[in-house]
């Protein structure tokens, strides 16, 4: 909050940061996201070797490290996990050593193993995406990915039809 107010809403810069923390904390998965941020991002063409700056939108997520480190472990919301079974950049904090960071990396490997074998185990339910031959089923790439990405939506009451 200090360091870019402006990626908050006027509320939350208002309450300040013990309401954005309450926010995190008691809040459901445990995490604050800023949505439509304005970032910059340097292209690079490697054709021309020309790099150019252009603004674009992000949003990120602001967690405490336990809670992180419980979701990746133990699924117990599937929020932020599920959110890293897609492609995600790590920002660490500044005060964070580096044992930490690489701490957070095998947690991800965990996570990301987790997922895999959760999908693998859905896999039965689409037979239409499957090919048998002999005692070996066949499963396409696209199909696995597409069943990782959607393991964080199954408990999203949001995605019921």
């Amino acid at each position: 909050l200090k360091l870019h107010p402006h990626h908050y809403a006027p509320l939350c810069r208002t309450l300040g940061s013990d309401f954005i923390t309450s926010v995190q904390k008691y809040g459901g998965a445990k995490v604050f996201f800023n949505p439509l941020v304005r970032s910059p991002a340097i292209l690079h063409n490697d054709d021309t070797q020309q790099r150019q700056q252009r603004i674009r939108q992000i949003k990120y997520g602001v967690v405490h490290t336990p809670d992180l480190k419980e979701d990746l472990l133990q699924w117990n919301y599937l929020y932020i996990a599920g959110r890293l079974h897609k492609p995600t950049v790590l920002i660490p904090n500044e005060n964070s050593p580096i044992e930490s960071v690489i701490h957070h990396q095998w947690q991800q490997e965990h996570n990301l193993s987790y997922a895999m074998a959760s999908s693998l185990l859905l896999l039965s339910s689409n037979k239409k995406q499957q090919q048998q031959e002999g005692d070996q089923l066949q499963v396409g790439l696209p199909f696995i990915f597409e069943k990782v990405a959607s393991l964080s939506y199954v408990g999203d009451p949001r995605m019921k039809a």
